[in-house]
């Protein structure tokens, strides 16, 4: 019996960003589907890369119906204080 492949997003396309969307579109059970980053070059250039969606702000990334779970690849401490923390409020496995 085949399973569905889980529908994974990336929040951060950073050194470690870039290699999780690598292992996640590489894994037979996962599918990357979408990215984020705040640097839009980056972000889109991963997100081609992948054949995977791009979203500027992760709250849409959060909110997208498609993503059943998310890798949070952002730097420990945020200089602007806005972190990713709302997967759980939205369903998603972070």
């Amino acid at each position: 019996m085949e399973m569905d492949k889980v529908r994974f997003g990336v929040i951060g396309t950073g050194f470690w960003g870039r290699n999780h969307a690598r292992v996640l579109s590489e894994l037979p059970q996962t599918s990357l589907i979408a990215v984020c980053d705040l640097d839009a070059s980056r972000g889109k250039s991963i997100a081609d890369k992948y054949d995977a969606q791009w979203y500027p702000r992760y709250e849409d990334l959060l909110l997208a119906r498609e993503v059943e779970a998310v890798s949070i690849c952002t730097p420990t401490t945020n200089a602007r204080g806005d972190s990713p923390e709302g997967g759980p409020s939205t369903g998603k496995t972070c």
